[in-house]
């Protein structure tokens, strides 16, 4: 079941929006955001488990020579890792 932390956050809806995004901006959800990263700008945004119930993310970007972007912030959960890394993939944009 789908609920609030599987969306995008605002600020991070509000830049998709800048960045090109044409989906329905205020319910993307992070699998939304995390696909159109990939298909339309080659860039994948990978969150992982690290230990002790927390996680981080990988940004690898598959133009640009497969550049790799390693985060060592630590999330509480898979969600926030993911939206955390989905913000910083768009800054690459």
């Amino acid at each position: 079941m789908i609920g609030i932390e599987d969306y995008v956050s605002v600020e991070t809806a509000r830049v998709l929006h800048e960045k090109g995004y044409s989906g329905t901006v205020t319910a993307v959800t992070l699998y939304e955001a995390q696909k159109w990263l990939r298909i339309n700008h080659r860039i994948l945004v990978t969150p992982y488990y690290v230990s002790d119930d927390k996680y981080t993310y990988h940004i690898l970007r598959m133009d640009a020579g497969n550049n790799y972007c390693h985060n060592y912030n630590q999330y509480d959960s898979y969600e926030e890792a993911l939206n955390a890394g989905i913000e910083e993939a768009l800054k690459l944009i």
